[in-house]
């Protein structure tokens, strides 16, 4: 998917083009374009007649009903990475955060991983606007968002602080693009689909994830194959997800 970043007389453009390395362009070289809609940074789809906006909001919608209605330590999600020990975690797989945003309400720190540079800057928005409401800043202050790809892992990891934590995370957590079903996506994981158009190596993401950490636990639909076809040592289900458990690789 080729984005562009749209008003070049815009400084915030500017300099979110400059970090990025996206160029400055608009809806009539691009099918899509990053932009400030309403001061949130909104991912615009311009190839239909009215155009579809993807954005990250941590304050409102789905992620603050999780945050209110959730089951805590208790659901299925939460007990697969032992949130109730405050692991350090890797969400090696970060997306649009939902999942890091329940485990660091639970009080886990988290280390976001993302290979996107659009899904980067999308959740960077996110977590800088979520900040400034009492509700989610303590919150999203134990998430810590690093552009890196998870399948360089245990290289690439970045500590929580570079100046005073370095160890290595308790759990991985992964979160891989789920098979493509019979039904049609949900709006969001079809641009997922798109940003991320070079999929990952299973295997390469399962084994450096289980040189990273002691614990990786995997997302999958609750029928799906196990990832890369290898058995987990446990797993977690709940109506429609599995949460397979896996222990590191034993030292050669």
């Amino acid at each position: 998917m080729a984005v562009a970043v749209q008003d070049e007389h815009n400084s915030r453009c500017q300099k979110l083009a400059e970090e990025t390395g996206l160029l400055l362009g608009d809806s009539t070289t691009h099918t899509y374009t990053l932009q400030w809609i309403n001061n949130k940074l909104t991912l615009r789809n311009h190839s239909s007649n009215r155009p579809v906006d993807t954005s990250i909001d941590f304050t409102a919608g789905r992620n603050l009903h999780r945050l209110k209605f959730g089951g805590r330590h208790g659901q299925p999600m939460a007990r697969a990475v032992k949130t109730n020990t405050a692991p350090l975690i890797c969400d090696a797989t970060a997306g649009f955060g939902k999942d890091a945003f329940v485990f660091a309400s639970l009080g886990c720190e988290v280390v976001l991983l993302e290979r996107s540079v659009v899904v980067h800057a999308l959740l960077q928005d996110a977590l800088q606007r979520a900040r400034s409401h009492n509700d989610t800043k303590p919150i999203v202050q134990k998430m810590h968002l690093v552009l890196a790809d998870s399948n360089h892992l245990p290289d690439c990891w970045p500590g929580v602080d570079a100046h005073q934590r370095r160890e290595l995370p308790q759990v991985v957590y992964l979160d891989p693009m789920y098979p493509q079903g019979k039904r049609a996506a949900k709006k969001e994981i079809q641009v997922l689909r798109e940003l991320l158009d070079a999929k990952q190596d299973e295997l390469t993401l399962l084994n450096a994830a289980r040189a990273t950490a002691k614990r990786v636990v995997v997302k999958r639909p609750r029928n799906a194959p196990p990832l890369a076809e290898v058995t987990p040592s446990g797993n977690i289900t709940s109506p429609n997800t599995r949460y397979d458990i896996y222990s590191a690789h034993p030292p050669d």
